[in-house]
């Protein structure tokens, strides 16, 4: 029940999460929630995997220690009380790969704005686009690299159903001659 209450004011913090003048704003969801017992009792812990997406400059440490306030306080207002002796405790989960963060690569950096000439210049037009999915590119930005996306027209991605324009990727192999001749 003490978990199934944490979730819930867990759930609160949605909308309180910091904000950034170009990132969608940050979220989290409970990933996964589990308890189990080894005989026919009521299960004495459980654990909750919290995943949230973060905003510049926000850091998995920074969220760690968010959440390590927001639970202190809720024992503060008396919504949980240490049960037995115990508290919730709240740690990142250990992981094979470091945690990515999130980066913006400004419109003023020199080669955001060759790229963007040269996709105009083959497409008629550009547009800025900031999500909030995680992959390679975190890695490279984080190290100081200005890192941009650009992809063709396509859909479906990550399913069976994915697609990619033929004609749209031949248009961006001609977008990056152009950028790297320009560079």
């Amino acid at each position: 029940m003490e978990s199934a209450r944490l979730v819930e004011e867990l759930e609160q913090l949605n909308g309180n999460l910091g904000s950034h003048k170009l990132l969608p704003q940050p979220t989290q969801f409970v990933r996964k929630l589990s308890a189990e017992s080894t005989s026919l009792s009521i299960p004495d812990s459980a654990t909750i995997e919290l995943d949230r997406h973060l905003v510049s400059p926000q850091t998995p440490q920074s969220a760690l220690s968010e959440t390590q306030r927001f639970v202190e306080k809720l024992y503060k207002k008396g919504r949980f009380r240490a049960i037995d002796g115990k508290r919730i405790t709240v740690r990142l989960k250990e992981r094979a790969t470091p945690y990515l963060a999130p980066y913006v690569t400004p419109k003023e950096n020199k080669y955001v704005k060759l790229l963007a000439k040269a996709a105009k210049k083959k497409s008629g037009g550009v547009s800025f686009v900031y999500g909030t999915s995680v992959a390679d590119d975190n890695r490279l930005a984080v190290s100081g690299m200005p890192t941009m996306s650009i992809a063709p027209l396509s859909g479906g991605e990550h399913t069976d159903k994915e697609w990619v324009s033929k004609s749209d990727y031949l248009r961006l192999v001609e977008i990056f001659k152009d950028f790297i001749r320009s560079v």
